[in-house]
């Protein structure tokens, strides 16, 4: 009897001694969703995703410019003003 290999999607494997795993896809992972990658290959434009799943997605990375920042005051972070 063959060895399976490792994450393979074969569905004629029946084993069980070692869980299989999805294999990604090689390159970038997507990052528009599906209807916009489809306007994208039927009018051959690069555009960014303006839907609302997206802005969903990434709402939580956008700043809030009412919030007070944190700002590092260690002596390491200081400038040293230059000496003549």
């Amino acid at each position: 009897m063959l060895a399976c290999i490792r994450g393979h999607r074969s569905s004629l494997c029946k084993h069980v001694e070692r869980p299989l795993f999805p294999i990604r896809r090689k390159g970038r992972p997507v990052s528009q969703c599906e209807s916009c990658r489809e306007q994208r290959r039927k009018f051959r434009i690069h555009q960014k995703c303006t839907c609302q799943q997206h802005k969903m997605k990434t709402q939580h990375l956008l700043i809030d410019l009412n919030k007070p920042m944190l700002v590092n005051t260690s002596p390491r972070s200081q400038k040293i003003p230059p000496s003549f």
